[in-house]
């Protein structure tokens, strides 16, 4: 593993160069564009981020200010590459049949499109709607878009996932083993997704800049990621669900996440938070809570869950957001 950056000043603006060749731009194998010049300040308030959790063989640390959260050391390539081979997209979730109506993940991504599709309305183009799904995995809410007359391209770096789409989806406009705003200049995108990818991904400050200049007038960004301010997260600290050392590197409270995308010329559409109850069964059975009796876990998880909705504090986090025609980024741009 490579030394924190924290605790060297020579790796303060280090950049990944060293990381999967399968993105650039963007991502957790991110190229030279990225670098980790948020350690040891934080990108949002430039305090010192504190040190929340050991984190696999780096520590977890937090922006005092924001509750920002990210991972140091990033793993290099060697790392990640091993981690996401094809076993990492096996299980329901990625290998889910869209034909299966009592599948919890189809009725989640029907829920997901059903909400974009009015969203979108009469405003998208006379034709197919335009999709980029950047994260694609294997395919399953692509496909069912595709079912739905949208035009499809996207970026998965798995080539299991590549290969999976392409069966699903055989016309895919354009697929991609990374994002890079360069191989997606001059497109115009109805809907760009990234349903629980942001996570696996360090901090870019010009991330959300790049799904702008791809996004059309009106057109629509998604994005879904664990939310750092759950209860299941004060309740469980190290043993929360989520907390995935080498998978996810970086966690955005909402509040925080809402103002980069208003900032970078979106508008907020739609929000959720979603309790997970699987969480907080995990959380006790890792917990120093483990001793519960049955009954007494299954109230527990009942009242944590009944707080979570009330304090709008759910596990994962959804956004939908709008570019906005008439930007503060509109008008710098034409000003320049």
């Amino acid at each position: 593993m490579p030394t924190s950056s924290f605790t060297s000043k020579q790796k303060t603006n280090q950049t990944l160069n060293n990381l999967s060749p399968f993105w650039t731009g963007t991502g957790p194998h991110a190229k030279a564009s990225v670098t980790t010049n948020f350690m040891p300040k934080s990108p949002f308030s430039q305090q010192d981020m504190t040190r929340l959790i050991p984190y696999g063989n780096g520590t977890l640390y937090r922006c005092p200010q924001t509750g920002f959260l990210a991972a140091d050391p990033i793993p290099n390539a060697a790392e990640l590459d091993a981690y996401y081979q094809s076993e990492y997209f096996e299980g329901s979730r990625y290998e889910s049949d869209l034909d299966e109506q009592n599948n919890a993940y189809l009725k989640n991504w029907q829920r997901r499109l059903s909400n974009i599709e009015q969203l979108v309305g009469s405003s998208s183009s006379e034709h197919h709607k335009r999709l980029l799904d950047i994260g694609a995995g294997t395919g399953a809410f692509v496909e069912l878009a595709h079912r739905h007359n949208w035009e499809i391209s996207c970026v998965e770096f798995s080539p299991d996932g590549r290969q999976a789409i392409q069966n699903r989806v055989p016309d895919v406009q354009q697929i991609e083993s990374e994002f890079s705003p360069d191989r997606f200049a001059g497109q115009q995108y109805d809907l760009v997704s990234m349903w629980a990818v942001i996570e696996h991904l360090p901090y870019d400050a010009d991330r959300l800049k790049s799904f702008y200049e791809i996004t059309r007038p009106g057109g629509l960004v998604a994005f879904s990621f664990p939310n750092p301010i759950t209860i299941n997260r004060f309740l469980f600290g190290a043993n929360w669900r989520y907390f995935i050392p080498v998978e996810h590197l970086a966690f955005y409270p909402p509040t925080l996440f809402k103002q980069m995308l208003e900032q970078a010329g979106f508008t907020i559409e739609q929000e959720s938070s979603t309790f997970s109850a699987a969480a907080c069964h995990d959380g006790l059975a890792k917990s120093s809570f483990s001793w519960l009796p049955q009954i007494i876990r299954k109230v527990f998880v009942k009242l944590t869950g009944a707080a979570n909705r009330c304090l709008f504090h759910g596990d994962t986090y959804e956004v939908i957001a709008r570019k906005n025609n008439d930007s503060k980024t509109d008008r710098e741009s034409a000003e320049a």
